[in-house]
């Protein structure tokens, strides 16, 4: 197998491949993180098959389109309102709910009219 190694999903950093011994009978984990040491998130795959790591590492979730974020975001508008029927208003509550909400929409990059507004 390559041992070709996708950048950092969250940095775009190279991803730096290394082997560590685990324990004194001779077993060697491998790992592989972003060797962007200003990277604002510390991700890393690791194991002892070193095919695997570098597969999980190179796993990336695929995109989603515009409904699949809509989708996710009415399901968060149902949640609220379920839980307000059941328990009542609550703020933190609401404002979990409203930050998620600004979550994916900056995630998934699809700016709307709320994110513009504040």
């Amino acid at each position: 197998m390559s041992e070709t190694l996708k950048p950092c999903p969250f940095c775009g950093g190279a991803a730096v491949l290394e082997d560590y011994p685990a324990d004194e009978g001779g077993l060697i984990e491998v790992w592989v993180h972003c060797g962007n040491g200003d990277c604002p998130v510390q991700c890393y795959a690791f194991g002892r098959d070193r095919n695997e790591v570098v597969t999980d590492w190179n796993r990336r979730a695929e995109p989603v389109g515009e409904d699949e974020v809509e989708r996710v975001l009415l399901d968060l508008h149902r949640l609220d309102l379920k839980y307000h029927a059941l328990r009542g208003s609550e703020y933190i509550v609401d404002m979990t709910i409203t930050n998620a909400k600004a979550l994916i929409r900056r995630l998934t990059r699809h700016p709307t009219k709320e994110d513009h507004d504040g």
